[in-house]
């Protein structure tokens, strides 16, 4: 059982947090709490050890908030939302401990950036069906984009429809972001290969 001994993780004093109060978080519980969503929002194996390079080399930062913990993730796009994890630190009898909530969830919102991409594939596919003449210049015209990104358009309008569902409700593997979606040369037509290009397999 944790005790007031136990290596804390304190919020750092600097000239912008003078006169705010010093959190100390328990280590091990706090890492605990990172690995255990990495593995879950990672879509890994229940019960997969995550070294501490491992882990490094998968975040940005943890913030902690008097409410929840923040998880921002390495590598993702600006608009990218992190992880909400509701919890609160408690002290009790000497001891600080993390309450974490049953709510804590993988991901706040869905990726703005990858759905605006979803959206403008859809787009472009349904002007390119509606147009008879010179339907690929036309389509780009419309949409404002040169005729190799309208190319990317279109391929990724044909992505898997449990692909595109999980893209909407925000449920992609946090992996997969807009740069990586836009950049693929060549889309496999089987949904399965897809599946597993993009980590949902």
């Amino acid at each position: 059982m944790p005790s007031s001994r136990d290596p804390c993780y304190a919020s750092a004093k600097d000239k912008e947090r003078l006169k705010l109060p010093v959190w100390r978080v328990p280590a091990g519980e706090l890492e605990g709490l990172v690995m255990r969503q990495l593995v879950r929002c990672e879509e890994l194996t229940p019960g997969t050890l995550l070294s501490r390079q491992d882990v490094r080399s998968m975040l940005e930062r943890v913030v902690v908030h008097p409410d929840h913990i923040e998880i921002r993730l390495a590598q993702l796009d600006a608009g990218t939302e992190p992880l909400i994890v509701p919890a609160t630190v408690i002290r009790r009898s000497g001891e600080t401990r993390l309450s974490i909530s049953d709510k804590a969830s993988c991901r706040a919102r869905p990726d703005a950036a990858l759905v605006k991409l979803i959206v403008r594939a859809y787009q472009a596919r349904q002007l390119v069906e509606a147009t008879h003449t010179n339907a690929l210049a036309a389509a780009a015209a419309t949409l404002g984009v040169s005729g190799a990104y309208l190319g990317v358009l279109l391929r990724l309008s044909y992505l898997a429809p449990d692909i595109v569902a999980a893209i909407l409700d925000g449920r992609q593997p946090t992996t997969l972001n807009r740069q990586r979606l836009a950049r693929v040369a060549s889309l496999p037509i089987s949904w399965q290969h897809q599946r597993v290009l993009f980590g949902f397999a």
